[in-house]
């Protein structure tokens, strides 16, 4: 019984001390963290004239909302990303 109890002690100690770790990071990388900026690298964008496309004037229209909706998220998450990173 008593080799038992010393086993489960030791695991116990060992449970324990992994709790305890810390993680470092070189202080190069985090100043690189740091300064990334924080306006969003996005893809490009390929621009179509919704007007010459060969589609009903009704989805020619969804379309444009859709654009519209879509800058207007866009600004959105940049601001939010923007004020996160002050």
């Amino acid at each position: 019984m008593a080799a038992d109890e010393v086993s489960n002690a030791g695991e116990e100690k060992k449970k324990e001390e992994k709790k305890l770790r810390k993680w470092r990071m070189p202080q190069e990388q985090i100043d690189l963290i740091l300064s990334w900026s924080p306006e969003p690298v996005r893809p490009p964008r390929y621009d179509v004239d919704i007007g010459g496309l060969q589609i009903s004037d009704a989805l020619k229209e969804k379309l444009r909302r859709v654009d519209a909706e879509d800058a207007v998220a866009k600004r959105e998450m940049d601001r939010y990303h923007k004020e996160q990173q002050e």
